[in-house]
């Protein structure tokens, strides 16, 4: 039974099924590990113990029957056959018991084998892992740093384009306002200049164009005159003798049948003169002229359109 038992377990765990089938990973079943007994070495303890058992069991029973105790005859394979089998506990499979458990055994083995043994490192490999891992944190930290400098730069930059933009804009202020209150100054400048300029070329211009400037008036007035019976027409001496041909004139276009008198006045500039009849007159005074136009370039500059009001309307 013993031979029985071995050649089962020896045939299922230890002998390929298949002599031709391919190689597989090595067999843990046949090797010891870390003291840990093989499962043939397991197999061939247990077919031991069950000879024995068997051999002990032969013997109590020849003792308890009086016969003399047999000798263990040899095992050869030619006697095999002629063992007495050992009455062996059995399974509900109709397995002897300790087939069983030596199964559970032999699997409770495997597993152990199975598990993953923790690996164990040499020194070499652990000096390249920790080369490699500080490769690694130095790739890091070198790519972190970088991106914190270009971060801190491009801040930097876009400060330094923030301020100088203020820069140019209170500067573009200060250079508006500034030219704001150049061009009022230039303008006020210019208006007076230019009134400066009439007071002083007025005069001469006057004294030059006298004649015409008197005759202009009445001939743009005479023809409300027509029915008056007299005109009195008062001016400087120089210009006596030279109104003259123009009255003539006047006259005979209008058809005037009244009566005009010219009266010398030292008093009047030349060009100015004043005409006069019994319900009223009219008169040219070079300088009222010129207060008049001062008047009219004042009432310019405040109509202008002030630089606020047009920044208002385009905004």
């Amino acid at each position: 039974m013993a031979k029985e038992i071995k050649f089962m377990f020896d045939r299922r765990f230890d002998e390929p099924e298949d002599e031709n089938a391919p190689a597989v990973k090595e067999d843990m079943s046949v090797k010891s590990v870390d003291g840990i007994p093989s499962i043939s070495e397991l197999l061939d303890t247990l077919n031991e113990k069950a000879r024995e058992a068997a051999e002990r069991e032969q013997t109590e029973t020849a003792e308890n029957a009086g016969a003399p105790q047999p000798s263990a005859p040899a095992e050869t394979p030619e006697e095999q056959p002629e063992e007495t089998a050992v009455p062996v506990s059995e399974t509900e499979g109709g397995e002897p018991v300790f087939v069983e458990n030596v199964r559970e055994n032999v699997q409770t083995v495997q597993q152990e084998l199975e598990r993953e043994v923790e690996p164990v490192f040499s020194q070499a490999e652990m000096d390249a892992a920790r080369e490699s891992a500080r490769a690694e944190g130095y790739a890091a930290g070198n790519a972190a740093g970088h991106d914190a400098a270009w971060k801190e730069a491009m801040e930097s930059v876009e400060k330094q384009n923030a301020d100088t933009l203020i820069s140019i804009e209170n500067a573009l202020k200060d250079m508006v306002k500034k030219s704001r209150d150049d061009g009022e100054t230039a303008f006020q400048t210019a208006l007076n200049l230019s009134m400066a300029v009439c007071a002083k070329i007025a005069p001469a211009l006057n004294k030059k164009n006298a004649l015409g400037e008197i005759a202009d008036l009445l001939r743009e007035n005479f023809r409300f005159l027509r029915d008056e019976p007299k005109i009195s027409l008062r001016l400087n001496p120089v210009l006596a003798e030279n109104v003259k041909p123009v009255l003539a004139d006047l006259i005979r276009k209008e058809s005037f049948a009244g009566k005009i008198t010219v009266v010398r006045d030292d008093a009047l500039p030349v060009g100015d003169c004043r005409v006069e009849w019994k319900n009223g007159g009219l008169e040219r005074d070079t300088q009222d002229i010129l207060r008049q136009t001062g008047e009219l370039v004042k009432l310019y500059a405040e109509a202008r359109p002030q630089p606020d009001a047009l920044e208002n309307d385009n905004g």
